[in-house]
């Protein structure tokens, strides 16, 4: 009886064993699926796979090739660190397997994927080795090692090169583009398509044009890539866009002439290829005339209005005066910015002049700005003194013949305006900028915009102005209320002016544009402080004064009768002035305190403390001030040389020169010398709306109408050329001299001399 339990409990123990064995697919048919699924990209059912045909068949013959799919799919899964700790694992059990390119190729693409900056050797590494085990190889393995230089490329542009040359940003720079261009010289030695050996030459190319976009002397190994791609493969696609960038990179780094001559031919071999139109107007631009002037705001009577300009493709400017009244001419065209529009017919010139430029027929830019030569005049000066409203039309042409004008307006004028601007009312204030004396009766002319709308169907915009004149009062001042013209938009009001105004043949312009913006109010009340004086000496008396409205029912009102507690610090965290105000019944506190004979010089500030809410000096701009000793200098110091611009290797001679404003010499003064070199930059911008109106200001230097030409742009610091300590002599002259040289890192930049001079005569003192 025992014997048939025993029997029956083994039987069924070899059946519930069977059972289970059936269900586990064979470890061909799993080998088989895993690397389907691992071919299609499927990593996480080709790991299943895999790690089920390990675990039920350890010893199958597909084991070894399941341990490197396994490992390649926690790659492909981005489970970087693990499958490379488990692939470094297998090749270190299996020495044979760094002989499978496959899986160098993997382990290389691994490092580069999990982390290119941290890991860039190692994955240079791998990669190496697998490229050496396919060029063994015959047949698709070209293609295989062309896609892994290309994937070498991409780690070199990101490799820290910092370990191999410390603290020499030169030699790490020079170390990647070496790598890299070898890169790109191999995959053309190795390729045999000559698509493959054109495109990586035009890729060479670019990656020199676009990492060195501002060294022009390293451009030209871009050029000359992009004709070894011509030459070679003139029929290649890539042959166009060579000769077009050939051309493009001769106009981008001023060479103009050549630049044409590129184009030209690009133009003459493919005259159907898609960049066509972008060649000839490029071409075009370069040999197109172009003038613009810019004036220096009003001139003053009895003087001559001066223009900057700047020129391109012009041998002579052609100019003429036309003197207009103001008034009609905004009238007529309502928009100053478009002052040509402006029709003179029937106007004669009231002057006609010329201007020569120092054009050489190379298509190069030229202005005012750039003159180096003392001898020719920097600006065009207009003949004319007398006062009054000037439209100047200039005119020049190119050696082709085409012409270019541009228009602007000066005024010659004594008369200045004011206008300040509030939500309802505006004032005026016409007064003499010579004398500084009010000017009674001036006509005033508003020019207010009431409305823009665009126009879809004739693409461009419409404007509703709206006009008021009016006369100054006795002393120069009127009001104008703007209660229905003032326009609300929601938690803002608006108003856009444009005021001209006239007395006799002087005229002045101002622009007001009012804004008021409400944000709500974030705390209780305002403060307005402000001193008697913004500077003052030692042992002055500082008088101040502090006004605090409160805020009420959506209006300030005045803090009548209530505490203020004033604090003044010195630039050091002295407290100078400690103490509680009552305000009048115009919210109003004032006192003063005496500043000591050695007070601390520098910026004081105070601060307003109303009922436990503390308001810095930083709330009202009028709370700080200044405490400085002033003595007047008893002789200059002057640091000159014998031409503006010189040649690198040239000899810069620096004049120091030292004299007392009564005339004689600071002979024998002891002089300490700084000479220091920086970049210099050169840029062009041409003429932008309403020259005529600003001044050489923030606006003039940052806006523009159309696009500004710059030369290439760099940041270096500068740089300690030489130092010393000498004496004038007994004229009061010191003669320092060097040789102007190129900068280590960047040969291809201008170079600025910057000189500082400290001069201390027989009495001590120092300027």
């Amino acid at each position: 009886m025992k014997k048939w339990i025993t029997i029956t409990l083994l039987l069924s123990l070899t059946l519930m064993l069977f059972s289970q064995r059936s269900n586990i697919k064979p470890a061909k048919t799993l080998w088989k699926q895993g690397s389907n699924y691992f071919q299609r990209h499927s990593y996480k059912k080709a790991l299943n796979n895999m790690n089920q045909l390990l675990k039920h068949y350890p010893r199958s013959k597909y084991r070894l090739e399941a341990k490197i799919i396994k490992g390649k799919s926690h790659i492909g899964l981005r489970q970087y660190s693990k499958g490379i700790v488990y692939l470094d694992k297998l090749i270190k059990k299996n020495p044979k397997l760094k002989r499978r390119a496959d899986l160098m190729e993997s382990m290389g693409q691994a490092y580069q994927n999990w982390s290119v900056y941290s890991y860039a050797n190692q994955s240079i590494s791998y990669y190496k080795k697998a490229v050496s085990l396919y060029l063994l190889k015959r047949g698709k393995s070209r293609k295989k090692v062309i896609d892994i230089y290309y994937k070498m490329i991409q780690v070199y542009q990101y490799k820290n090169y910092y370990k191999e040359y410390p603290k020499n940003y030169k030699k790490q720079y020079t170390a990647r583009d070496r790598d890299v261009t070898r890169t790109y010289d191999a995959i053309v030695k190795i390729a045999r398509e000559q698509d493959t050996k054109a495109t990586a030459l035009y890729k060479k190319a670019g990656y020199i044009r676009s990492y060195f976009y501002y060294n022009p002397r390293k451009q030209e190994l871009a050029i000359k890539a992009y004709r070894e791609v011509i030459k070679k493969y003139p029929k290649h696609k890539l042959a166009a866009q060579s000769q077009y960038q050939v051309a493009s990179l001769y106009n981008q780094y001023g060479n103009y002439v050549t630049a044409i001559k590129e184009f030209n031919r690009f133009i003459r071999t493919y005259p159907d290829h898609k960049l066509l139109k972008s060649a000839e107007y490029t071409l075009n631009s370069i040999k197109a005339p172009l003038v613009s002037l810019r004036a220096f705001g009003t001139t003053k009577p009895g003087e001559y209005s001066k223009l900057t300009w700047s020129t391109r493709n012009v041998k002579n400017i052609q100019l003429k005066a036309y003197k207009v009244k103001l008034f009609d001419v905004v009238k007529d065209i309502e928009r100053l910015n478009e002052i040509a529009n402006y029709s003179l017919k029937g106007f004669q010139a009231v002057k006609k002049w010329s201007f020569k430029t120092p054009d050489q027929g190379i298509h190069k830019y030229h202005s005012s700005n750039s003159l180096s030569n003392k001898k020719l005049n920097p600006y065009i000066q207009v003949p004319i003194k007398q006062n009054g409203a000037y439209i100047i039309k200039a005119f020049g042409k190119n050696p082709e013949g085409k012409g270019y004008e541009v228009t602007t307006l000066i005024m010659v004028s004594n008369l200045g305006l004011i206008v300040k601007s509030g939500k309802d009312k505006t004032l005026f204030y016409t007064v003499n900028s010579l004398s500084g004396k009010p000017i009674e009766k001036s006509q005033i002319l508003s020019q207010e915009l009431i409305k823009s709308s665009y126009s879809s169907l004739f693409k461009k915009y419409s404007y509703d102005y709206d006009y008021r004149q009016f006369r100054s009062g006795q002393n120069g001042l009127v009001f104008q209320d703007w209660k229905t013209a003032s326009k609300e938009k929601g938690y803002y009001w608006y108003r856009n002016l444009l005021i001209l105004a006239k007395s006799g043949d002087n005229y002045a312009i101002s622009g007001s544009n009012y804004y008021y913006y409400w944000y709500g109010y974030r705390r209780n009340y305002k403060i307005y402080g402000y001193t008697d004086r913004p500077v003052y000496r030692p042992f002055q008396k500082v008088h101040f004064k502090q006004i605090v409205r409160k805020y009420e029912r959506g209006k300030y009102v005045n803090y009548t009768n209530g505490k203020v507690h004033v604090l003044i610090k010195d630039p050091k965290g002295n407290k100078l002035f400690d103490k509680t105000l009552n305000t009048n019944e115009y919210g109003s506190v004032s006192d003063s305190f005496q500043l000591g004979e050695k007070a601390t010089l520098g910026v004081y500030n105070i601060q307003v403390k109303v009922k436990n809410e503390n308001y810095g000096y930083w709330y009202s701009r009028g709370n700080n001030f200044r405490v400085e000793e002033y003595k007047k200098p008893e002789y200059k110091v002057n640091v000159t040389t014998e031409k503006s611009t010189y040649k690198i290797g040239d000899k810069i001679t620096f004049k120091i020169q030292g004299k007392y404003y009564f005339g004689s010499p600071v002979a024998h003064a002891k002089v300490e010398y700084t000479i220091y070199k920086t970049q210099f930059y050169h840029s062009y911008r041409p003429y932008r709306r309403y020259s005529w109106f600003y001044d050489n200001g923030f606006y003039n230097r940052w806006a523009s109408r159309g696009f500004g030409y710059y030369y290439p742009y760099h940041s270096y610091r500068r740089e300690l050329v030489k130092r010393g300590k000498l004496k004038l002599d007994k004229k009061g002259d010191l003669f320092v001299s060097i040789k102007s040289r190129h900068f280590k890192k960047a040969k291809h930049a201008d170079i600025k001399y910057t000189v500082e001079a400290k001069v201390v005569d027989q009495s001590r003192r120092e300027i």
